[in-house]
């Protein structure tokens, strides 16, 4: 586990060329508006957790409340109507999502209807290897996924008019090629400003242990923010946990901040 994080370390090191700098001393911040302070309308922001399990909940409520504009969001699951990104959706904040389940989120689905929304639907194993791959540095990767459908060939309405009688923007084509007598397509990576993710407790660095299903999405989402913002239940000092047990190296984290959610 330990020759595993520091192999760890050594990705992100290399992915510190597009990233913004780790900071070196503590990482702490005293509240979730401070955290959230530096955000502006129109930041592309990626999102952990998948369904209830590991939602940065705090975070998203904070942004809510600083309602900002112009967001595209990258998410697991849309979220429901007590949890998740519903929030975001209820102020109008978000204006691109791209999300693999969105079918529960009646606020979403409002809003797409009314040309208020732009909605990529993206298969779950491709969002998280666009989101895992944008954090690493390589921009595209190839994938069998979709081959032959319109996910290939493009032409999924994306966007609708106001009236959600007209098409006005459908997906794009993605490009082709054979490898080892077999077809795939091109998948482009995500780099977002920010990322929010959920963690059960981190220490002052930034490094941070999930628990359960709080793993899922969280660690991928960290990888592909140029900021990474760590909501958690417990803040240690430096070096109180063990090295085996630490999920996600302080390196891909810029600031740990205390969850307000109970």
């Amino acid at each position: 586990m330990l020759s595993a994080f520091k192999a760890a370390n050594s990705y992100a090191l290399l992915r510190s060329i597009v990233h913004q700098p780790p900071i070196c001393g503590s990482k702490q911040v005293n509240s979730i508006q401070e955290a959230l302070a530096e955000i502006k309308s129109g930041s592309s922001i990626a999102i952990g957790g998948y369904g209830p399990c590991g939602v940065p909940q705090a975070l998203i409520n904070e942004l809510a409340n600083k309602n900002t504009k112009n967001h595209v969001v990258f998410i697991s699951t849309a979220g429901g109507e007590n949890y998740g990104i519903t929030p975001l959706f209820k102020n109008k904040q978000i204006t691109k999502l791209i999300t693999s389940d969105f079918e529960d989120n009646k606020e979403l689905l409002n809003q797409y209807h009314k040309g208020e929304i732009e909605l990529h639907a993206t298969p779950l194993g491709i969002l998280a290897e666009k989101l895992r791959n944008g954090g690493l540095g390589i921009p595209a990767f190839f994938s069998p996924i979709g081959v032959g459908t319109m996910r290939e060939e493009g032409g999924v309405p994306v966007k609708l008019s106001k009236d959600g009688k007209n098409i006005e923007k459908v997906s794009d084509g993605r490009e082709k090629r054979e490898f080892h007598g077999k077809e795939y397509i091109m998948e482009k990576s995500i780099l977002a400003d920010y990322s929010f993710i959920k963690g059960w407790k981190a220490d002052k660095k930034g490094n941070v242990v999930f628990r359960n299903a709080g793993m899922n999405f969280n660690a991928d989402v960290a990888f592909a923010g140029k900021v990474c913002i760590a909501e958690v239940d417990e803040i240690v000092e430096a070096g109180a946990l063990d090295a085996d047990d630490i999920n996600l190296p302080g390196i891909y984290v810029h600031k740990v901040v205390k969850s307000s959610e109970a």
